[in-house]
């Protein structure tokens, strides 16, 4: 994926991006956001159902809210929060 450098440029400009140090900032951010995004998406893919959906009051394997991790990254470290899913034998 290329990105068009004059929506880049206007993305950084809007940011506050101008030294190495606020692109690591926002780097660590935007990566935080991406494994989120992409852990939500498996767990969806591995239970079938979307969040929220109201397949999971029928099935056991669901949701079970979400575990805080620390994530290291050439940008720094991440805390966020992934979710859990529990399986009722």
């Amino acid at each position: 994926m290329v990105l068009d450098r004059g929506k880049l440029k206007k993305l950084l400009k809007e940011k506050g991006v101008k030294s190495l140090d606020d692109f690591n900032a926002f780097m660590r951010g935007v990566s935080k956001d991406v494994i989120e995004t992409l852990l939500e998406e498996e767990l969806t893919d591995h239970l079938g159902f979307e969040k929220y959906d109201q397949k999971a009051k029928a099935i056991d394997n669901s949701r079970n809210g979400y575990t805080p991790k620390t994530v290291k990254s050439n940008f720094g470290r991440n805390d966020s929060r992934f979710a859990e899913t529990s399986t009722t034998p």
